[in-house]
């Protein structure tokens, strides 16, 4: 019974979890379509190169996404019931500490960010501005 009980709670959980990740597929969708058309244009791809580019990526996101449930059945394993609503409602506020500052889109929020790490602008040679 407590077995039973576990399953499906972690079942309705992964449920919970998950939802929201097809909003966020669409917008993801839209961004890698916005990106493929910037490297066609800037790389002058052929069809066959942006075709190849299509399968890599969709392949790429196939095993995060089985990676992420795979991480979240353990997740389930670990976490009480409790504990596994606590994470939900902690993930869907964008990690935001009590604080109230937010996690990473606090901060894009805030203009802190700017849209990319500033190690990555210092490695690519662009200033904060």
């Amino acid at each position: 019974m407590k077995k039973l009980l576990m399953t499906t709670t972690a079942l309705l959980l992964s449920g919970l979890i998950l939802s929201p990740l097809s909003f966020a597929e669409s917008t993801q969708d839209t961004r890698q379509q916005k990106h493929l058309e910037q490297m066609q244009e800037r790389l002058q791809l052929s069809a066959e190169q942006t075709g190849k580019i299509q399968a890599l990526w969709q392949s790429k996101q196939a095993e995060r996404e089985a990676h992420r449930q795979q991480m979240q059945n353990k997740m389930a394993e670990i976490l009480t019931p409790e504990q596994m609503e606590k994470m939900q409602n902690w993930r869907e506020s964008g990690y935001s500490g009590m604080d109230g500052k937010g996690g990473k889109k606090g901060k894009m929020m805030r203009g802190d960010c700017d849209g990319e790490r500033p190690q990555m602008r210092q490695r690519m040679g662009r200033s904060a501005e």
